[in-house]
């Protein structure tokens, strides 16, 4: 076997980082329990800066990237996850749906507590996903339930193949959201190599690949999503929509956001267009003319008045002979004046119309280049917002249409108590809650979660509703830093927040100037220290790290609010 030595020596350091990395990776995924910290963090911290100086050091290289993000992909493909128990819950709602049950409607502990199994493997499922998990029930929407059931399909006996099944699913998610990501980010004329800082991060290869959460898939439904509207494939656009949101809800709360996108960006459009097109037309007093002006008329009246001119010239030296020559020439050209002249005009005005085309096409082809392309016909502010309205239709029918296979009066009442627990019980990795909480304290001493939790959507809700209104989302790069403001205040508020939900913030970032979830998703990983108790893995919070992680994460995320000037990542 032979190994080229010049290409070798060219990518030495490249293979270095990603041949040290893919151990760090093997390490991370096979010999590591979520209890020890120390090492933990360190394998984390050595990826995290192995990472950033690949990207770097390479940016412009997109092909030697996705290959690297693959590889640390395919180092994962074999392992259980260890720092998750929740695939097992994934695993079990996949063979109880293929066994013909509604996973809504009943809970793990209901059948264990009988000594009934329904699926294969139950009691290692059920001691894997813990007696929190196997107490509730499932919350995870459709498109998560159907690749559930594609693990039960080709592993419906094993858990390791049934992980292997969902690490597939969710490892060409990525690659789809590297896709799209990338041809988004052309469109918006910002650097490819942004999508990089999802893609190749430790913390989603960690989080996604290796943990199995479907956020990956929700992420790719969102960026494809973005990338049809942008398009101008609004319908579209809405049906994948929906597919993000019936993979996990969070998406839902980016719909209000949605409003100046169809009822205002078309009126800045057009009036940009306008003005871009008189400038040019005035600026041309005569037709435009450079080589790349083909003009078959014009050229033909270039060639005309050149020999009428050299004809002209001729005359004042020639002889007799000449001059009855040209006298017959001349008789000739004005025994037809009238159709000359007519047909001249007609190339003329056929040139001059061609030329104000060209320049009104160019003028709009300026005015795309700043604003969403419109083409006219959704001038009509009513026709704007039907289509506002379509697209909340198709959002919520394509939704409710996914979700009708499992639809049950109980179904209803079961989810919603499953939904409310995120507010009003789970208390996890929390900031301005935790604060509140402790305020409560001083004066109540008590359950404050009942009670603040009660209040946060409504919170949100107006949050969001205000940037829908009085904050300027008319292009893509407004409407997508809403939607990470947006979602950055609802996990800032709320009274749980897992380390993958920081995914999503991470994914929206890259098309924005904002850099606090890129830190977020390195400081994520103290949050893991709540696992630390004597040995085991009881959540035992130590606040003065939460503060720690928080604090760096405020710091630069009014960092970023407060900057005059912002360079690409």
């Amino acid at each position: 076997m032979q190994f080229n030595l010049p290409v070798l020596k060219l990518y030495k350091t490249p293979l270095l980082l990603t041949l040290v990395s893919c151990v760090l990776y093997a390490v991370f995924a096979y010999d590591l329990e979520r209890t020890q910290y120390v090492k933990l963090v360190s394998l984390y911290t050595a990826l995290f800066g192995l990472f950033y100086w690949l990207l770097r050091s390479y940016k412009n290289n997109f092909k030697l990237l996705t290959a690297i993000a693959f590889l640390f992909r395919a180092v994962l493909l074999l392992a259980i996850p260890n720092l998750s128990q929740d695939f097992y819950r994934f695993i079990w709602d996949g063979r109880m749906i293929l066994e013909g049950f509604n996973p809504y409607v009943y809970t793990v502990t209901a059948f264990i507590e009988q000594g009934d199994f329904p699926v294969a493997q139950a009691r290692e499922l059920y001691h894997g996903m813990g007696t929190l998990n196997a107490g509730h029930y499932t919350n995870y929407p459709p498109i998560n339930q159907l690749c559930f059931i594609i693990a039960g399909l080709l592993a419906g006996k094993s858990i390791l193949g049934s992980a292997v099944v969902l690490r597939v699913l969710i490892i060409a998610a990525d690659f789809g959201t590297l896709y799209f990501g990338k041809r988004l980010l052309e469109r918006l004329k910002l650097p490819v190599h942004n999508i990089f800082w999802y893609v190749l991060n430790p913390f989603i290869i960690i989080e996604l690949t290796g943990n199995l959460h479907f956020e990956g898939v929700m992420i790719f439904f969102l960026v494809w999503s973005l990338y049809l509207l942008h398009k101008g494939k609004w319908y579209w656009a809405a049906v994948v929509l929906a597919l993000s949101v019936s993979t996990k809800l969070i998406p839902l709360i980016f719909l209000p956001l949605f409003l100046q996108w169809f009822t205002k960006r078309n009126v800045i459009a057009n009036s940009v267009k306008q003005s871009v097109s008189n400038n040019e037309i005035a600026s041309s007093q005569v037709p435009r003319n450079d080589r790349r002006d083909s003009s078959l008329a014009l050229r033909m009246t270039r060639l005309i008045d050149f020999f009428i001119k050299k004809g002209g010239s001729r005359n004042n030296t020639s002889g007799s002979a000449q001059g009855d020559k040209e006298h017959n020439l001349s008789g000739r050209a004005q025994s037809r004046p009238s159709g000359d002249a007519k047909a001249s005009d007609e190339m003329l005005k056929r040139t001059s119309g061609a030329s104000v085309t060209v320049q009104h096409d160019k003028a709009g082809e300026i005015a795309s280049s700043q604003v969403p392309r419109n083409d006219g016909r959704d001038s009509s502010p009513a026709l704007r917002m039907t289509k506002l309205i379509g697209f909340y239709a198709i959002v919520g029918g394509v939704t409710l249409l996914l979700f009708a296979p499992f639809f049950s009066t109980q179904f209803i009442e079961n989810y919603a108590e499953t939904v409310a627990l995120w507010f009003q019980y789970f208390e996890f990795n929390a900031s301005l809650y935790y604060v509140a909480r402790e305020i409560g304290y001083t004066f109540r001493g008590y359950n404050e979660i009942a009670i603040i939790g009660s209040y946060i959507p409504y919170v949100v809700i107006a949050f969001v509703l205000i940037l829908s209104f009085f904050r300027k989302n008319r292009s893509m790069a407004q409407l997508i830093t809403a939607m990470l403001l947006a979602l950055s205040f609802y996990y800032f508020t709320a009274t749980t927040v897992h380390p993958w939900y920081v995914a999503t913030l991470l994914a929206l970032s890259v098309f924005t100037r904002y850099k606090f979830p890129l830190v977020w998703s390195f400081v994520i990983i103290l949050s893991y220290l709540a696992y630390i108790q004597a040995g085991t893995s009881q959540k035992s919070e130590n606040l003065l790290i939460i503060a720690i992680e928080y604090l760096v994460v405020y710091g630069v995320f009014f960092w970023d609010i407060f900057r005059k000037k912002s360079k690409a990542v």
